[in-house]
């Protein structure tokens, strides 16, 4: 099994920002990299028309969304990433690099649990899930693909995870959307805007909640940070907002260095990719996460803290996922 410290080794601690109970350690490199592939984030593709999401058929499925690559450069799309429209708002399960002028099926997880109705016929890119959620996602998913290849998530666990945030935030939502937790928040997140700014060549995130690890997010280049930071801090600041603090003391914002050593000592297990590169998931028992790994280079990792019940190798319950029949008249 390789170590993430083949794509870690050249990660430093910056600057550390702070809002509210949260607090964000900037990552940079001490030595430039060459990034391995060209490609474009899913929500400029899709501004541009070059990326289509749909259902996978009238009758869709909960699970698995059609993705079309119409562009002539790759489109990634990030684990967490929620997309909104079509019969329900979903999220991606894992990092998904699609191949120019390609297709595949996208595996996702719902977070809007009341509706199944068509509201538009593809699909947007909405927020970013938050940190907790994209935890046991990940968790999920790598239990999945050792057991049958798939990258699978526990429905049953992400609307638990969705319900436990909107009465967190006392949101009200009639299809019990994770969007609508956004609502009660908004002030907030528009503050956090102010407050903490991407930093010129960061390339990633290492977020601490009441200084106890929340997550850490790395990217290839500078540029996708850049892109993507006010929706990944949005999810993370969820968390924060919600008093969702993270379950263990892994030693606070001083010792992210000593962070950056120990998860590049972690050993993964390496799977094929949905469509371009590999997925490598973390086996340790403090660590949760995963990196997506083109050319022996990482366009995204990430780590979250290991939750309590991850010791439970067992596939997540399939049974757990109801039919859309059910899930349409469940919520008012």
């Amino acid at each position: 099994m390789p170590k993430l410290g083949t794509l870690t080794g050249t990660l430093v601690a910056g600057e550390r920002q702070h809002w509210r109970n949260l607090t964000v350690v900037m990552l940079h490199r001490s030595e430039p990299i060459t990034p391995p592939v060209d490609y474009v984030l899913a929500a400029r593709a899709m501004e541009r028309g070059f990326l289509r999401v749909t259902e996978v058929s009238d009758g869709g499925q909960v699970q698995i969304l059609r993705a079309e690559n119409r562009g002539p450069l790759p489109v990634l799309l990030l684990d967490g990433e929620e997309l909104r429209g079509a019969k329900q708002n979903r999220i991606v399960n894992c990092d998904v690099l699609l191949r120019a002028h390609g297709a595949a099926e996208l595996p996702v997880a719902c977070v809007e649990q009341g509706r199944w109705r068509y509201q538009r016929p593809d699909f947007v890119v909405g927020g970013y899930s938050p940190a907790r959620l994209r935890a046991r996602q990940s968790r999920a998913v790598k239990v999945h693909l050792q057991a049958c290849g798939r990258p699978r998530a526990d429905q049953g666990e992400v609307w638990e995870d969705v319900d436990e945030l909107l009465r967190a935030v006392c949101a009200e939502s009639a299809t019990a959307a994770m969007a609508d937790a956004v609502e009660p928040m908004r002030p907030m997140l528009d503050a956090l805007g102010e407050a903490v700014a991407w930093q010129a060549d960061a390339v990633g995130v290492v977020v601490y909640i009441e200084k106890r690890l929340a997550g850490m997010d790395v990217f290839d280049r500078p540029g996708t940070l850049q892109q993507v930071w006010d929706r990944l801090l949005g999810g993370y600041a969820m968390d924060a907002v919600a008093g969702r603090v993270p379950p263990k003391d892994m030693g606070g914002p001083e010792g992210t260095d000593n962070l950056l050593t120990r998860v590049g000592q972690c050993r993964c297990e390496v799977f094929s990719g949905v469509d371009m590169g590999e997925d490598w998931r973390l086996q340790d028992v403090d660590f949760t996460g995963s990196a997506l790994v083109i050319e022996e280079q990482a366009l995204h990792l990430s780590v979250f803290p290991a939750l309590p019940g991850e010791g439970d190798t067992r596939p997540a319950a399939v049974r757990r996922i109801a039919g859309p029949s059910w899930r349409s008249h469940r919520r008012g």
